[in-house]
């Protein structure tokens, strides 16, 4: 999809099952796409799009640090509107920009997934790969739904798990529908209360699915042998190395031990082969874009 300001600029929000390590893949991800130089600072940036209290920051602290000084937020009005502000404004200077998004399917997050083109899936759990790929194959009718206050449309979702307006863990709260039907409805009312603005300019459309990615943390034993093997000198087993996909699209992988207080000898390779598809999949946009504009024109 292009955004309204063309170009085939790229918004990739970062979605998946909480506890998955979006949070360190996408910032090693950013590391590999700065460190490209055909990309760089220059062509992308990556934009926090959650209250979690993380950024590069804790990426490249040691963990005892984050766990002593990280804050965690809210959802406010205020954190919400900077979040949609912030990539309004980095998609008219870059051409890749990377939303780290929280883990639920929330109305926030619906509203930070209308500002953007593009998404990647990275799951632990198999069954949370589906719904969130059903949540972007469906983000036009859901946007639609938020932006016309259609509660009934908004409680389907929600019963089928693709939206989670009401998280899962709280669901027994509303033991029938009515109940959940009037508290999606007093839920949206808020949102439309608090981002009036900005729901009036909703643009429905789909995400597209870049890429859907298994995550999954190594045993004892494997990570045993991982470290056996490094501190050898000697090439790391094929069965501890992440892997990634790239001929057919959505592209599939799966990243092993996204894991903080351990190295990232297990995934740097695949991060840095996404990040150059990336970097070739932007390009390539952009000479789609230009020749669409532009009929015949060359492009490099």
């Amino acid at each position: 999809m292009e955004n309204e300001y063309g170009e085939g600029k790229m918004v990739i929000a970062l979605l998946g099952a909480p506890h998955s390590g979006k949070s360190v893949f996408v910032a090693k991800l950013y590391q590999d796409l700065l460190a490209n130089p055909e990309i760089g600072s220059k062509r992308a940036f990556l934009q926090r799009a959650c209250p979690d209290g993380e950024g590069m920051w804790s990426a490249e602290s040691d963990p005892e640090t984050v766990q002593r000084i990280r804050l965690k937020g809210a959802f406010t009005p205020e954190v919400v509107n900077f979040y949609l502000n912030s990539l309004d404004g980095l998609k008219k200077t870059k051409d890749i920009v990377l939303a780290d998004c929280g883990g639920l399917k929330s109305l926030e997050n619906i509203m930070i997934l209308a500002h953007c083109t593009d998404s990647i899936i990275l799951s632990s759990n198999p069954e949370k790969m589906e719904q969130w790929t059903q949540f972007c194959d469906q983000t036009d009718e859901i946007i639609q739904a938020v932006k016309s206050g259609d509660v009934d449309k908004l409680l389907e979702f929600q019963q089928s798990r693709i939206v989670e307006i009401i998280p899962e863990g709280k669901m027994a709260n509303y033991p029938d529908p009515e109940h959940l039907r009037a508290e999606i409805e007093k839920r949206l009312t808020i949102l439309h209360e608090n981002f009036e603005g900005s729901v009036s300019k909703l643009n429905p459309h789909k995400i597209g699915v870049i890429a859907q990615l298994g995550s999954r943390l190594l045993t004892a034993e494997q990570r045993a042998d991982l470290d056996q093997q490094i501190q050898n000198g000697e090439p790391i087993s094929e069965g501890l190395l992440s892997h990634l996909d790239t001929q057919a699209k959505p592209w599939q992988g799966e990243m092993l031990d996204l894991d903080r207080d351990r190295g990232n000898q297990t995934y740097k390779g695949a991060t840095n082969q996404f990040a150059n598809s990336l970097g070739e999949l932007s390009t390539e946009r952009t000479n789609e874009f230009r020749l669409q504009r532009e009929p015949g024109m060359k492009v490099s």
